[in-house]
């Protein structure tokens, strides 16, 4: 089990490539689902 990414001063993430990769799969998501709904708001 790895553990979660460490806040460090400045805001950004000491992140792992696992980390990372799980971020940016996350970010992706979040973005879809931000898109569905402004498409949704716009109909």
């Amino acid at each position: 089990m790895t553990r979660p990414p460490a806040a460090v001063p400045g805001g950004t993430l000491a992140l792992d490539s696992e980390g990372l990769a799980n971020t940016a799969l996350r970010d992706r998501m979040v973005t879809g689902w931000l898109a569905l709904a402004r498409a949704d708001d716009l109909r």
